[in-house]
């Protein structure tokens, strides 16, 4: 099934992976036979990828399709709108099928949120009930996509899952009614946001973008280990806090970096930042 299901997509896209990259995706896509053409992106660009680089990319091997996340996972940085609507022209232009996976909107902090098909008509939108709606778990979201695709889309999902079970489908109806609730959880992420943003350089960790979006702060620490694995695993037996190491995201620069999440309560996330803060402590001595 697997062969065959590799077969027909590879009709539609092979997928670019830019730097930070959902690991789900580029297994997923190798387990179906497509080639993954992996696109670096680095702190100076915010982690984000440039038309430049999708057209040098094309100009050495043509690339039928990009994911793209915005925000993205596990840094939070989002594109401008500009420079969404130039990776969109820059797509077009080369008969690049962009795929944009918008999961994260709806939890952004004063950061303008265009989705890309305000830029492109052709563009395939990936959405879902698990984060603003905190939905994790319940497995159920949408997909917006050209109307010439339908089919195609309806006929993989009928040998994936026939059907969003029931119970998910009427939660996720009744979430659209629940904007007060979902405002306050959003609320508390960004109180804990502005909280990191003080707190983390006065621990040591200085190196990160401001998330524009998302409950994720991704955060260079070199200074302090050569292996973000190895920090990650101490920092759990000793200090009793879990972070993501950041090669779980980006096998070339994730040695470099782990991922926090904000997503916790503000005392956890007060006693997390001074665990830390004593871990710290102990290996710069």
């Amino acid at each position: 099934f697997f062969s065959t299901m590799g077969l027909i997509l590879r009709e539609f896209y092979s997928p670019v992976n830019p730097g930070q990259f959902n690991p789900a995706y580029r297994n997923i896509l190798k387990t179906l036979g497509l080639d993954v053409v992996e696109i670096p992106t680095t702190h100076d660009t915010r982690w984000t990828v440039t038309p430049e680089q999708i057209a040098q990319a094309h100009a050495k091997k043509p690339i039928k399709g990009i994911v793209l996340a915005s925000p993205n996972n596990p840094d939070g940085t989002m594109m401008e709108p500009d420079r969404l609507e130039a990776v969109a022209n820059c797509c077009a232009d080369h008969g690049i099928r962009l795929i944009m996976d918008e999961i994260y909107h709806g939890l952004v902090y004063d950061f303008p949120t265009i989705s890309a098909l305000n830029f492109s008509g052709d563009a395939i939108v990936i959405n879902s009930f698990s984060k603003y709606y905190c939905m994790t778990g319940w497995r159920i979201g949408w997909m917006i996509m050209p109307e010439g695709m339908a089919r195609t889309a309806e006929c993989l999902a009928q040998n994936l899952a026939l059907s969003v079970n029931e119970l998910s489908q009427i939660t996720a109806l009744a979430a659209f009614d629940a904007t007060e609730e979902l405002e306050t959880v959003k609320a508390g992420y960004a109180k804990n946001r502005q909280y990191l943003l003080k707190r983390l350089p006065e621990i040591g960790l200085t190196s990160f973008h401001p998330p524009d979006g998302g409950f994720f702060i991704y955060t260079d620490i070199s200074h302090l280990a050569d292996d973000s694995m190895i920090f990650a695993r101490d920092l759990l037996h000793e200090a009793g806090v879990s972070v993501a190491p950041g090669i779980d995201f980006d096998h070339c620069q994730g040695s470099k970096y782990i991922r926090l999440s904000f997503a916790g309560t503000k005392e956890d996330i007060e006693e997390g930042c001074q665990r830390i803060a004593d871990f710290i402590a102990k290996r710069v001595k």
